[in-house]
């Protein structure tokens, strides 16, 4: 039976490894402090941080790999992961089993702002956006109304802000949340907020 590499330790990782119940299980993961470390449902490993070294991961994961009798099927629980198996999957096919979107596909959803034109493509209305990469292109925002979401591009930003989103009420707050969010060397989107009742609403559960 093949091993299953889950990559991130968050609830997410959790709960997969309880689906997957009888089959041996390994979770990976940088931060000591994400739930999956306290699991019994899996052992885990402490890996190198891809954001730092994504070599010496991608290297640490075909390592643990060839150990195994059979190829292990890697399941990544988070953007971030899906990110940098997205970006190795050439090498580590060689090595695991994983089932992914092409690569040029996964690529636009893992980029709020590619999301957003790819959605325009296909005749979807959006509340109006920008990207902004400096305290100055708020600038080429005079025209937005307040309150304004400011919202990450990428999976970076839940490293620094545990929030999926913050809103600025006014041009002040923008500015002060844009001063922390540039130190970090985050790329962010703004968008207005749509104000008005909630309806016409359907969920989809795939």
């Amino acid at each position: 039976m093949n091993p299953v590499f889950i990559l991130g330790l968050s609830e997410t990782a959790v709960l997969t490894a309880k689906c997957l119940s009888g089959y041996k299980i390994y979770g990976f993961d940088y931060n000591k402090s994400s739930i999956g470390f306290k699991s019994r449902l899996l052992k885990s490993y402490e890996i190198p941080d891809p954001n730092k070294n994504e070599d010496l991961f991608i290297k640490f994961l075909i390592d643990k790999a060839k150990i195994c009798k059979e190829k292990p099927v890697i399941i990544p629980a988070s953007d971030e992961f899906v990110f940098y198996l997205n970006n190795n999957r050439e090498l580590l096919k060689n090595y695991m089993q994983f089932l992914l979107p092409e690569k040029q596909i996964l690529n636009i959803f893992l980029n709020k702002e590619s999301q957003f034109k790819k959605a325009e493509e296909f005749g979807f209305k959006l509340p109006k956006y920008k990207s902004i990469n400096t305290l100055n292109d708020i600038n080429e925002i005079q025209d937005f109304k307040y309150p304004i979401l400011i919202k990450p591009e990428n999976f970076l930003w839940k490293k620094y802000i545990s929030d999926k989103s913050k809103i600025a009420n006014n041009k002040k707050e923008l500015i002060e949340s844009l001063g922390y969010i540039f130190k970090k060397n985050l790329n962010i989107l703004i968008q207005e907020i749509i104000e008005d009742e909630d309806y016409n609403n359907f969920e989809v559960n795939v």
